[in-house]
């Protein structure tokens, strides 16, 4: 018996056979996943609540702060003001983070939202009235962390600009002609 048939003859075996179809059709289905190109992540919606910049999130928290404080109603169909007011803490950190700020005012940043956030913590489990009631027993110390929050932003103004406000770097003062400042003339 030469080589060659028994070679054919294992191949026909019923058991090397579906082995070879299974690999053959897992080849296949490897070759076509690869083949359908790069997957499509998800795109990343960013909420029409989350404010530009983070002078932007300080102002609107302070509006917040005021919205809550009033019992202003809302118009039922825009988020939660308690809902808004987590989304603006989570984010207020990371868009501070995002600007030109020393790792000193950022750090008086965090450590402010963290203090809000460990404020709202208390009253998130709340109901409504129970959730203002709480919300306005801690407005002192809601309002000392907005302090910081707000002196960080008006402190640091030109690092939040967009680059095109940006005031260029101090330039040369043009040198005064010697004959307008004699003859008493301004240039």
């Amino acid at each position: 018996m030469s080589r060659a048939s028994s070679t054919l003859r294992a191949f026909s075996r019923p058991r090397t056979r579906r082995l070879l179809a299974s690999l053959g059709i897992l080849w296949t289905l490897t070759l076509a996943g690869c083949l359908q190109g790069p997957m499509e992540e998800p795109e990343h919606v960013t909420p029409a609540h989350r404010p530009a910049d983070y002078p932007a999130a300080v102002v609107r928290l302070d509006v917040l702060i005021q919205e809550i404080e009033s019992d202003s109603a809302r118009d039922t169909a825009t988020i939660d003001v308690f809902a808004e007011w987590t989304d603006l803490i989570r984010w207020l950190p990371d868009m501070a983070g995002d600007s030109d700020l020393k790792e000193p005012d950022w750090n008086r940043v965090n450590e402010a939202t963290r203090q809000l956030e460990q404020i709202g913590r208390a009253w998130e489990k709340l109901d409504g009235d129970s959730r203002r009631s709480a919300f306005r027993s801690s407005i002192k110390a809601i309002r000392e962390c907005w302090v910081i929050l707000d002196e960080v932003a008006r402190e640091r103004a030109v690092v939040f600009r967009p680059p095109q406000e940006q005031q260029p770097f101090a330039q040369e003062q043009p040198t005064k002609d010697a004959s307008a400042t004699d003859s008493g003339e301004m240039p």
